[in-house]
């Protein structure tokens, strides 16, 4: 270990001295490390977080006139915030220069030097709509292309006898991940995007027993259209709905629990059109919002096909589950896409007044086979059938230094879940938020993403108590613990359990991007024996999570950054495991050149699978990446951007990963690579017009 650490040491050294780099770190990137460690993915691709934020640089908010679900785009900026600010400009006045926000309650330096790109006060600085949208026609091209160079399992070359035998075990496909992508956008009102993708592995010609066409994978597209008269907005094509609190309809981005003590309380984004390569979590068809006043109606309609393990049984055929991976470079996968039709409909009607929100929320979802998962001890009431019905009333209150949200939902058999919370400001520098929730175990809802433990929005009850106190000008500290309840079995748990999640954070900020936080996080959770016991009791798993992170900036453009990770798991009956991690980063941006520059060099020493460690890394525009990390061994990147012309630019990005000892499985997935040196090469070209 001590080796580990003065390699990396020297590392950092060696990298100041060879090589500058970019990209400053966003609070942001918290969310997204939670939401792939509890969902155990790697790669985000829906980041319409990101252009968002690009966006609002461009168009910044007035925050005189801004409304509260456009303030909370902002990095940093809760309901708690909104509502102290919107309580100044009524008993004061607008807001005429940026520098009175350090007069509201909970609007310290930090934040403020956070937001700053995306807001103005200035009134006479806003150009007219009408003529921005005639005049800033955005038009964005880009081609991204990425493989590894080692060849995966499922590249071996194989006979018709072996492919017959093993279809599961073999790509039909090249190695090559392609990605073609546009964007059109006119100030606020009309948006355009296509989309089409190739995974590794999958094939461009035609498979004519699978009804598989010549050329890309998938394809997206939306047209949308904003603050059309009476319509708010109107998208055609793939598009994401998210209500309330997500017990009725969540489709998108969904940060569960966070150290951000407002992170408990989903932020409605309401229709928005869909911009990622993810290949199942959006709606397909038209939808609309129309805003009579202080009331807003929003309608959607969507059929699209989706993939699914079918049961062809008699003349009735059925599916057992759906497949969400996205991939189609086997045979097996390619049999399984676009096997079943869903038909959804729903509306969304809210009433929005002064700090008062009330909204009513339904949908109707269909399917033209009936879902039937096979019976087991665990799954007794998951939803069956062909057609479902849910709708949801939720509230929103802000009175003084409070913000109360809530939602309860019904489901076609009768059974409910709901989820309610408080947002406090105790004090200008200490913020509580609670929240009970309760997700009955009848309650069935496929298209539900709420807050949860558990990867479903049932079966579940919990109570969560959150706390962020900033303890001067430059220390705060963060916390959360929550615990929760599963009244019936789950997957990999026989029995019905308890247990809890907990988190604290210290962070020291010093100038305006330089910061230093240590967390511990805990969580213990029942899961089943290994031993055959699994029947008798559950066995209890303990895992503590340490991390030491630091940001600073030594020199303008220049951002340097270290972390040193530890993960300790304990499971009844098993050794235990244990997993460290120590990165040195560097960014760099040229002054006046665009020229970005990022590299980094990790170390990770994991015994088990079970102790792996997640961290986010610089990527290609658009995409998050969160790699996980187990085994014994080492990685290195540089991510490289560049103009090549006025509105060309590239992006490149290498990775080099060496493993100290062989990765043993005994059934190596297609994409395993067992060779341990694995190279990575990824490549986009941007043009802006």
């Amino acid at each position: 270990m001590r080796y580990l650490f003065f390699r990396q040491i020297y590392c950092a050294i060696l990298l100041v001295l060879v090589s500058p780099v970019i990209l400053a770190q966003d609070n942001t990137l918290q969310n997204i490390e939670t939401q792939a460690v509890q969902e155990d993915i790697e790669l985000i691709e829906n980041n319409s977080i990101q252009e968002d934020l690009e966006h609002l640089k461009k168009h910044p908010l007035s925050l005189n006139r801004a409304k509260r679900e456009d303030l909370l785009q902002l990095p940093g900026m809760n309901d708690i915030l909104i509502s102290n600010l919107h309580r100044h400009i009524a008993k004061c006045g607008p807001l005429h220069t940026i520098y009175e926000l350090q007069v509201i309650d909970g609007f310290q330096l930090q934040l403020i030097q956070q937001i700053l790109p995306y807001i103005y006060v200035n009134e006479e600085n806003e150009s007219n709509p009408l003529t921005a949208t005639i005049k800033e026609n955005k038009q964005q091209l880009a081609i991204i292309s990425q493989r590894k160079l080692e060849q995966a399992q499922g590249f071996r070359k194989y006979t018709a006898e072996e492919l017959s035998k093993s279809p599961g075990k073999y790509y039909i496909g090249d190695p090559w991940k392609i990605c073609l992508r546009y964007r059109f956008n006119a100030n606020e009102k009309i948006a355009f995007g296509l989309l089409a993708e190739k995974d590794a592995g999958e094939t461009f010609r035609p498979i004519d027993s699978l009804n598989k066409k010549a050329g890309f994978d998938f394809y997206s597209g939306y047209i949308a259209l904003k603050n059309m008269g009476v319509f708010s907005s109107i998208l055609i094509g793939h598009y994401q709905a998210g209500f309330g609190q997500g017990l009725v309809v969540w489709s998108g981005f969904s940060p569960g629990k966070s150290n951000s003590f407002a992170g408990i309380k989903r932020n409605a984004g309401g229709l928005k059109p869909y911009k990622g390569a993810d290949e199942n979590n959006f709606l397909q068809g038209i939808a609309t919002s129309i805003r009579f006043r202080k009331i807003t109606l929003s309608v959607f309609s969507s059929l699209k096909n989706k993939d699914a393990n079918l049961i062809l049984k008699n003349d009735n055929p059925s599916f057992s589950r759906f497949v969400s991976g996205g991939s189609h470079a086997t045979l097996p996968e390619l049999k399984d896409k676009h096997s079943v039709m869903e038909y959804v409909n729903g509306l969304n009607i809210s009433l929005k007044k002064n700090n008062f929100s009330i909204g009513l929320t339904a949908q109707h979802q269909y399917f033209n086979k009936p879902l039937m998962p096979e019976n087991t001890w665990y799954n007794q009431f998951q939803f069956r059938g062909s057609s479902n019905f849910n709708y949801g009333l939720d509230l929103n209150y802000a009175y003084q230094n409070m913000y109360f949200f809530g939602e309860a939902a019904a489901c076609k058999n009768g059974s409910t879940a709901y989820i309610t919370g408080c947002l406090v400001a105790l004090d200008p520098k200490v913020n509580l938020s609670m929240s009970y929730r309760n997700y009955s175990r009848l309650y069935q809802n496929l298209m539900a993403n709420a807050v949860s433990e558990g990867s479903a929005t049932q079966n579940e009850k919990g109570i969560y108590l959150g706390l962020e106190c900033l303890l001067n000008k430059n220390i705060s500290l963060t916390a959360y613990t929550d615990h929760f309840y599963f009244s019936w079995m789950k997957y990999n748990l026989a029995h019905p359990a308890s247990g809890n999640d907990a988190s604290i954070q210290l962070q020291y900020h010093w100038k305006k991007t330089n910061y230093c936080y240590l967390r511990y996080h805990s969580n213990n959770a029942a899961q089943n024996q290994e031993n055959g016991m699994a029947y008798l009791y559950p066995s209890l798993r303990k895992q503590r999570n340490f991390r030491w992170h630091l940001a600073f900036e030594p020199i303008p453009n220049l951002e340097l950054q270290q972390r040193i990770e530890y993960v300790w798991v304990l499971t009844e009956h098993k050794p235990i495991a244990t997993g460290l991690l120590l990165f040195s980063d560097l960014s760099y941006t040229l002054p006046g050149k665009k020229v970005k520059l990022s590299a980094r060099y990790t170390n990770f020493d994991s015994n088990d699978y079970s102790s792996r460690i997640y961290t986010y890394e610089h990527d290609l525009p658009y995409t998050w990446y969160v790699p996980s990390f187990s085994g014994k061994g080492s990685k290195f990147y540089l991510l490289f951007g560049f103009p090549i012309s006025k509105h060309l630019s590239s992006t490149l990005k290498f990775s080099r990963t060496v493993y100290f000892s062989p990765r043993l499985t005994d059934s190596p997935a297609p994409s395993f690579t067992p060779q341990l040196h694995n190279h990575e090469v990824k490549w986009m070209i941007n043009y802006n017009f």
